[in-house]
């Protein structure tokens, strides 16, 4: 395999710390937590304040004025939730990422395979840590990323490394990476159907659509139903031609 082929992502965590440790090999790290969950934040935030060589030095719930939460909290890592309540995630790390590039970001998420963290990885986060871990092993995650290591699946870093050699193929049936359910939902939305409608023809509930068409966003990197469906219709016509 090239390693030139593959995304800087995949080399950087590494170099940088090893930079680190050659400047201060003592100083402590400094962690940033974004996470809904006040509770979550809060149990992580006493972990990292009782765990040496680390401190927290911001906790926050939501994403508004991100980047000067960032600013004033100066980070080594950003902790960032995949599920924020007022911001796609994949936005939120394209935003860290060309505001503070030294700063090392890891995807919370509920699960290995999650396609927002993939879509994150891709953007720039260095890995990810599953929720349901017990404090303790987060810590051993976070310690794994000043070691040089990728906190991630080897499936998912497989899937990265397919995602760079793929990057200049022709489109694929799924681009944007949708689940069968969401695919079903933004057919839906092709047709014209309303959130109200896709409940009803599903037999789902209205906050079930409206959750499928958040993460639909997310994806597209669209803020509205119209912009989703113009960006399929644009995909499924490239692929036809």
């Amino acid at each position: 395999m090239n390693n030139r082929a593959l995304p800087s992502i995949l080399f950087s965590a590494a170099t940088k710390e090893n930079h680190l440790r050659q400047q201060s090999p003592h100083a402590d790290i400094s962690i940033v937590i974004i996470h809904a969950n006040r509770t979550f934040c809060d149990s992580i935030s006493l972990l990292l304040n009782t765990s040496k060589g680390y401190f927290c030095t911001g906790s926050f719930t939501e994403s508004t004025d991100l980047l000067d939460k960032i600013r004033a909290a100066q980070p080594d890592i950003v902790l960032l939730d995949v599920n924020l309540p007022n911001m796609c995630c994949i936005t939120a790390v394209r935003m860290i990422r060309a505001d503070f590039p030294d700063i090392r970001i890891l995807m919370l998420t509920g699960f290995h395979d999650d396609e927002l963290v993939f879509k994150a990885i891709c953007t720039g986060a260095l890995g990810y840590i599953l929720e349901d871990l017990a404090l303790q092993s987060m810590m051993e995650v976070i310690h794994e990323l000043q070691q040089g290591f990728l906190p991630m699946s080897p499936a998912m870093l497989r899937r990265v490394i397919e995602f760079v050699h793929q990057r200049n193929a022709p489109v694929s049936n799924n681009l944007f990476g949708l689940t069968l359910r969401e695919t079903e939902v933004m057919n839906l939305m092709i047709d014209g159907a309303s959130y109200k409608m896709i409940a009803n023809k599903m037999g789902i509930s209205y906050d079930t659509v409206h959750n499928h068409i958040k993460r639909i966003y997310c994806k597209l990197e669209v803020n509205s139903m119209s912009e989703a469906v113009a960006k399929v219709m644009k995909s499924q016509k490239n692929q036809v031609t």
